[in-house]
Formats: structure tokens, sequence, C-alpha cells
């Protein structure tokens, strides 16, 4: 079954630390590499926007307050930082809550970010898209659900 281990690292980091503007969107890809453990990632006082996983897009986008992660389970998801502050990124279990790193969110120039940023506003953010392809893709397998379910959140 593998073994959970005492180091977590986010970006080969024990302490991660990323800077961002006031109102950039961030997309982070994320990746659970453990062997073992599950990860439940969240970032502290902000809502994830869901948009695709291993299989690539979902058909639908949702917000959510975390992300439950599975050894070898991907997910993508983007984040609003809309308030200037220090925002602690989590893995939150029963048991114990883990900082992985910190977001610190200004309103000057961010160094050199290793994941992919992007001016927004909070309109255009909390629009939760719907991907046409992808439900066009899936259309023929719908009839296996039972019509309460979507193959995504």
């Amino acid at each position: 079954m593998g073994q959970y281990g005492n180091v977590m690292l986010l970006n080969g980091q024990t302490n991660y630390q990323l800077n961002v503007n006031t109102g950039q969107v961030a997309r982070f890809f994320l990746a659970d590499t453990s062997n073992a453990r599950p990860y439940n990632f969240t970032i502290q006082g902000h809502k994830l926007k869901l948009i695709g996983g291993d299989s690539g897009k979902y058909e639908h986008e949702s917000l959510v307050n975390s992300i439950i992660l599975s050894p070898a389970e991907r997910e993508i998801v983007e984040v609003l930082f809309d308030k200037p502050g220090d925002y602690k990124i989590l893995n939150v279990t029963p048991e114990k809550t883990y900082q992985l790193g910190t977001i610190n969110v200004s309103n000057q120039s961010p160094s050199r970010p290793s994941i992919a940023v992007h001016a927004n506003n909070n309109s255009s953010f909390f629009t939760l898209k719907e991907n046409k392809d992808i439900i066009d893709k899936i259309q023929p397998y719908t009839k296996y659900l039972n019509g309460k379910t979507r193959l995504y959140n």
C-alpha cells in the first residue's frame, strides 16, 4: 500500500512561496505524486475553479473549496487573487492541517511566477464555462447515466 512518509513537497519545496499581483488569476496544475497519501488541497480564503483533470477539460467548470487528490491523480484549477495578503496553501486532513506554502498577493510585480498567471476581472472568473466540444464527445455515453449525474461536477 505504500507509506505516507513525513515530508510533503510543493514544486519540490517544503515551504513553497509564490508572489502574484492583486487581480491576477493563477492556474495550478496539481498532481499527487505520492504513492499512498491523498491530498485535500485548498488555498486559505479562496474558491478554486475546477476546470480539468486527468482526461483534459471538464464538460462543466465548477467552484469548489478544496480538491481531493488520490495518488497519481491530476487536476487543473484556477484561483482569483482579488485581495492583497498572505494566503496559506494547505493540505487539510481529519487529524491535522499541513501548510505546504504561501501565496503573497500584492500590488507589486510578481517575481518570476512558476505557474500560469494572467490578469482577470471578478465577473469573468466567476462565470463558469461549459465546454460544448466535451459535452458533444460524451453524448453517446450519457445513456449509461441515471439522468441526474454528470460525468464531472
